[in-house]
């Protein structure tokens, strides 16, 4: 069965976001991200319509997700789809059957928000030219946990400190699809990402209504999924 260009929003596993658009732990940025890369985003509140779409996304969730759901995601993503994992290690326990299936990890270690610069979302943000110019471009974070896999994987974004290197968001395929696990539960939350309704733009530095670096590497992720979703069709 032919996939339709469905993105479903996981919105039954006690999810920690808002449906209030103009919140910042709404989601109304991504659903624009996603609209911007071709996909109707839906909610889903059942696993039965999982195969009707091409994405899931799955944003902290604190329900944990069954074997029969496990199942079901793992033959949507062997069979082409895409699965977009937001979590932090305080939701690890929820999805623990996914990332063994998948074979991924979340480490115990909290990173905190990266880059590490002036908080930009503290009630009176401040944050240097500099800073900006450097960083606004490149992912950022607001509570980080390092990621593990087992064989081989494509790292999207990583820090390095005191001589380590952290995985912060991985990406690996599985059979015709692809599973990428973002170590932070509110990476893709309105606060980190982008605010759509204008009321919410207002009186606000620009930086703070929508982050280009998270918003180019989401566009990436979808580049590199579309791409190797044309080579298996060939």
């Amino acid at each position: 069965m032919k996939k339709q260009k469905i993105a479903w929003i996981d919105n039954f596993h006690c999810n920690l976001f808002s449906s209030e658009e103009y919140h910042e732990n709404g989601i109304d940025g991504l659903f624009n991200n996603l609209m911007r890369n071709g996909y109707l985003p839906l909610f889903m509140n059942e696993s039965s319509l999982l195969d009707k779409g091409e994405v899931l996304v799955i944003i902290a969730p604190t329900k944990t997700y069954s074997k029969k759901e496990t199942k079901e995601i793992k033959n949507f993503v062997k069979n082409g789809g895409l699965l977009l994992m937001s979590v932090g290690c305080n939701e690890k326990e929820s999805v623990e059957t996914l990332l063994e299936t998948f074979e991924m990890d979340i480490e115990e270690m909290p990173l905190g928000p990266i880059p590490w610069i002036t908080d930009t979302h503290s009630p009176s943000p401040t944050i240097s030219q500099e800073d900006l110019e450097k960083y606004w471009h490149e992912p950022k974070f607001m509570e980080v946990y390092p990621l593990g896999c087992r064989g081989t994987c494509h790292v999207y974004a990583s820090i390095s400190y005191l001589g380590k290197t952290y995985d912060l968001i991985i990406g690996r395929e599985y059979k015709k699809g692809r599973v990428i696990l973002i170590g932070d539960s509110r990476f893709l939350l309105n606060e980190n990402l982008e605010f759509s309704v204008e009321s919410t733009r207002r009186n606000k530095p620009q930086y703070l209504t929508f982050w280009v670096g998270n918003i180019e590497l989401i566009n990436d992720i979808f580049v590199d999924f579309n791409r190797a979703g044309s080579l298996h069709e060939h």
